[in-house]
């Protein structure tokens, strides 16, 4: 039987005994899957490193910057997870490094403009744009940058939205820059950015912009602003690292983990 035919199935079962049948996970997956349509693609490879830019058009009215979305690209295979960036209500963005094992990545990275797949909105709000905050401070590696592209359209005007972006060069700055840069001229819009793979940064990674703009963060935390981080698991332990170094150097009495409980600092990292 395929999926209908079990569906009219499980109604007649239900109607003659009164049993009642709950649907599998992976059925319950399959219903919440909507179709997308692949409309730009871009690329970044160099030396053996690969990250690329998708946008997709469909249906994103009930999602915001930050939410997930989830591929299957063969049947019992795990879903792998991708952050959004909203661009508006029918148009999203993702980044993604392609890994040379990687199902999914080498999946996405084949597909041609104008391709159509199946994806699976989910709901992230613990890392949703705050609508308190006047100050936001955004810190991420590499293709982390994403859900940030649409937050920074999402943010109130008068809001102000400092991005402190870590990539390998300024090539692989550009990747994103088409969607970043029609954004710094709007209020209260500033980018810093640090390259690990050029002479002229010293190999430095993202965490070293946290000291460098200490007094930002300083009064982002005692405005009751946020601070958003995401990327990997690594950048993350060490833009921490130096993020409590700022704060207890100052004297404050907050730490990164005070600041979770307070929803002034939210993650998501991988």
């Amino acid at each position: 039987q395929n999926k209908d035919q079990f569906g009219e199935w499980r109604k007649a079962f239900i109607s003659k005994t009164n049993i009642q049948l709950v649907e599998s996970d992976q059925d319950l997956l399959v219903d919440n899957l909507q179709s997308i349509q692949l409309i730009n693609k871009r690329v970044y490879s160099k030396n053996e490193y690969t990250s690329f830019v998708l946008e997709f058009e469909g249906d994103f009215s009930k999602c915001s910057s930050g939410d997930l979305i989830a591929f299957q690209p063969k049947i019992n295979e795990e879903e792998r997870y991708y952050s959004i960036g909203k661009l508006s209500n029918s148009k999203i963005v993702l980044a993604v490094r392609k890994i040379d094992d990687g199902l999914c990545s080498n999946w996405l990275f084949q597909l041609d403009i104008g391709a159509s797949i199946s994806g699976r909105l989910q709901s992230n709000d613990k890392f949703h744009l705050p609508k308190d905050s006047q100050k936001i401070v955004a810190i991420a590696n590499g293709t982390g940058v994403a859900p940030y592209i649409g937050m920074i359209r999402e943010k109130k005007k008068k809001d102000s939205f400092t991005l402190l972006w870590g990539g390998k060069d300024n090539e692989n700055f550009e990747l994103y820059s088409d969607h970043l840069q029609s954004q710094i001229e709007k209020e209260s819009v500033s980018i810093s950015t640090v390259y690990s793979k050029s002479h002229e940064f010293d190999g430095k990674y993202v965490q070293s912009l946290i000291p460098l703009n200490s007094q930002l963060i300083l009064d982002t935390v005692a405005t009751g602003g946020t601070i958003l981080i995401c990327g990997g698991i690594k950048m993350r332990d060490g833009v921490l690292v130096e993020l409590d170094k700022v704060l207890s150097e100052n004297g404050g009495e907050l730490s990164s983990k005070e600041l979770l409980k307070l929803d002034q600092l939210r993650m998501d990292c991988y």
